[in-house]
């Protein structure tokens, strides 16, 4: 099916494709993280035009920040089977909508979670033309971050490791979000560029001034912590630091999951009114909590794969709100990370998380300073602006 939307730009602009799962415009990290650099090309003059998830399943387009989106969303269904078809139904819409809109196109962005034979026809599509193709790395897959190792699971992971370990083509390049995927892809001679979580600032209010509160102290955690965030480990952890504190009032304000989940996971809440679950709400809200805290905090054990491949988004999203992230040392934090910006946790186990958390009290009166410099560190690292001749280098080939 023709969108009528996309006609005319062809001829007047360069068009850049970005085809992925991601929930745009912004459901997920993923589509954040794929909209902050879709925004650079945009920027540049060229027509973006980014294909994914979105709130319709027709063929519709939207227009966001970063340029364009066309949402071609399946049904949702429960089963493994009918979830298998989906994709793959999925990727025929995407090659049909490829094949019927863009004849020549300058250049295709691909998330790594397709079939690998989705992308050799979309490559053969384009054969002939001068379209160049580069993949878009965010992980690394391995069995202990699945809560159920299931058909798709397999497949999820194959798809991944073919990326990281296997695939040979001298001509495409690589976006990496961490130093871990850029040594694993480097190292095998291809063209990568390494750009961390990132936003576009329109994306994002930065408009507030850091304040902090001296009556009481917030935290919050911002996520869907599935097999990768520690939360039960928060929850132990702030409960016995909310008990021994004495002068002041701590709250941890938890949002992505609800009280529900914590007697699922089996966590008794001692000093249950220090801690609050708001479960799944929506960006503007997250931004809000955000807004009124004093810290965030993210745990995750720095020794497993998913630690070192990925990029903790929260920690990008907390210093551009102009809050202070307690965290242990995962990905390449180290790199942005220091005591003038955060309070580092040595470890990931609850006794180092509270020393972590006494640490944030015994000290709140420094905090505005620090919520500060967490600030500029996040404009000056996590600003897509700042990687915009990274990017641009992709399309002319000059990396």
């Amino acid at each position: 099916m023709k969108d009528k939307s996309n006609q005319n730009s062809e001829s007047t602009k360069e068009i850049v494709l970005f085809v992925t799962k991601a929930k745009f415009p912004d459901k997920n990290a993923f589509a954040t993280y794929i909209g902050g650099i879709a925004s650079v090309f945009s920027n540049s003059n060229f027509d973006v035009i980014c294909i994914g998830n979105g709130d319709s399943q027709q063929y519709k387009s939207f227009v966001s920040y970063f340029g364009k989106y066309v949402s071609l969303r399946n049904n949702k269904c429960k089963s493994v089977i009918s979830k298998i078809s989906n994709q793959l139904h999925l990727e025929k819409r995407i090659f049909s909508y490829l094949k019927n809109n863009f004849s020549n196109p300058k250049h295709i962005f691909f998330s790594c979670e397709f079939s690998l034979s989705f992308y050799k026809r979309v490559k053969e599509l384009y054969r002939r033309k001068e379209t160049n193709f580069s993949f878009i790395l965010t992980e690394e897959y391995t069995k202990d971050e699945f809560e159920k190792f299931t058909i798709l699971s397999k497949r999820a992971m194959k798809i991944n490791h073919h990326f990281i370990y296997d695939y040979d083509s001298s001509e495409d390049s690589f976006i990496v979000i961490s130093r871990y995927l850029f040594e694993k892809i480097s190292g095998r001679g291809l063209n990568c560029i390494y750009v961390p979580f990132c936003f576009n600032l329109l994306s994002i209010p930065l408009s507030q001034e850091v304040t902090a509160n001296n009556k009481e102290i917030n935290y919050i955690y911002c996520g869907n912590p599935e097999n990768k965030d520690l939360l039960p480990t928060i929850i132990r952890a702030f409960s016995s630091f909310s008990q021994s504190v004495k002068d002041m009032a701590v709250y941890l304000n938890i949002i992505g999951v609800d009280e529900g989940w914590a007697k699922k996971h089996h966590i008794g809440l001692l000093n249950s009114h220090h801690i609050k679950f708001y479960g799944k709400q929506s960006r503007d809200f997250v931004f809000e909590q955000y807004l009124r805290s004093d810290y965030s905090i993210l745990l995750r054990d720095e020794n497993k794969v998913f630690a070192k491949a990925g990029f903790p988004t929260k920690i990008s999203e907390s210093m551009m709100l102009g809050v202070t992230p307690i965290t242990n040392l995962t990905s390449n934090l180290s790199d942005y990370l220091n005591s003038k910006n955060s309070i580092i946790v040595n470890g990931h186990e609850e006794s180092d998380l509270l020393e972590s958390l006494i640490i944030s009290a015994n000290d709140i009166k420094n905090n505005r300073v620090r919520k500060e410099t967490a600030l500029n560190t996040a404009k000056s690292n996590f600003n897509i602006e700042n990687y915009k001749d990274l990017l641009l280098s992709l399309i002319s080939k000059q990396i």
